[in-house]
Parts: structure tokens; C-alpha cells; sequence
């Protein structure tokens, strides 16, 4: 049944560890929970969202792991880009029936089978409200990640959560 909110669940894994750019104030998990939050309570959204356990993977998990990998630590060469504050890796099925990776099979091609987020670790990162110039709110860049996590891409319209330039702050879903 493709309508259940649980037919295709997703659970995110938090490594821990965070660096010295990201201010005190709200935990890094508090933060990504109320992000994934916004997407699961979005009017008309059927998503059944949870924190699985910690993982302590550096690095993308593969495929078949089942680890959806939230980092603040990792490095990565898609991280170096000039104003890349964080960026999101899909893969997805290319045939029915395939080994989803979480114990069961895909459902079409096209289905997301596993989604990772890496923070930038050198990007300062506040925690308790709007971002600035110089330092990027947290919660409005995960918003904004977790649309890809979940198969999202850029929106053209400037206010938008999926916009591709991060606002000061931005963590309310619109309409578009």
C-alpha cells in the first residue's frame, strides 16, 4: 500500500560527535529532529519519520547498510565548494524488487533506498536562532538538506525552503 505513511518509512543515524563550529545552545539531534519534523507535520505529508540508532561511520555508508548517515564531522570533496554548507547523497532503486537495504524490497525504480547528509565541519553553524553573513543557522540548512534526503531538488521560488541559496533563517515549509 503506497498511501501508509509506514509503507515507506524513513529513520535517519546521527553521528554524535560535533566540531568547535557549531555554536552551544540546542543539540545537534534536538535540531535535526524538529527539522524532519517540519517535513513529517507538512500539510498533505504522510511521512513516518524516527531517529534510528547512532552510527559512527566518517564516511557514506553503502548502499545495502541501511544507515542513513547524519554527519558534522565528516569530510568529503563535495564539502570544498565555495559557500557549500552541507550536501546530501541519494541512491535509489533501479529495478523492482531489489534488496532495499532496511530488510525488505523495493517497490518501484526510482525509490529512495538511502540518503546521507554531511554538514561542512569548517562552516560555523549556529544553534539558537537566525543565521548571518557569517554564520549559517542550523536548523534552516537541515531543513533545507532534508528535502533532498527525502528526493527533493532546488526550487526556483527565492523564499522557499529549497531554495539554493540558504536565507538567515528559513525552517517553516510554504505551499511551493
Amino acid at each position: 500500500d503506497f498511501t501508509s505513511p509506514s509503507a515507506f518509512s524513513v529513520e535517519w543515524n546521527l553521528h554524535p560527535a560535533v566540531g568547535k563550529n557549531i555554536s552551544p545552545g540546542r543539540t545537534v539531534r534536538d535540531i535535526m529532529a524538529a527539522s524532519f519534523n517540519a517535513w513529517a507535520t507538512a500539510p498533505n505529508a504522510t511521512l513516518e519519520v524516527s531517529e534510528g540508532t547512532e552510527s559512527a561511520l566518517t564516511t557514506l555508508p553503502s548502499v545495502d547498510s541501511g544507515v542513513n548517515l547524519i554527519c558534522f564531522v565528516c569530510e568529503n570533496e563535495h564539502l570544498k565548494g565555495e559557500g557549500v554548507l552541507a550536501v546530501t547523497f541519494t541512491s535509489a532503486a533501479d529495478a523492482v524488487g531489489s534488496p532495499d537495504g532496511h530488510g525488505g524490497t523495493t517497490r518501484f525504480v526510482g525509490q529512495i533506498i538511502g540518503s546521507s547528509i554531511l554538514f561542512d565541519p569548517s562552516e560555523p553553524y549556529t544553534t539558537t536562532g537566525p543565521g548571518t553573513d557569517q554564520v549559517s543557522d542550523l536548523e534552516t540548512v537541515a531543513v533545507h538538506e532534508i528535502g533532498h534526503f527525502l528526493g527533493l531538488d532546488h526550487s526556483g521560488v527565492v523564499r522557499a525552503v529549497m531554495f539554493p541559496a540558504s536565507p538567515d533563517s528559513q525552517r517553516i515549509l510554504s505551499y511551493d
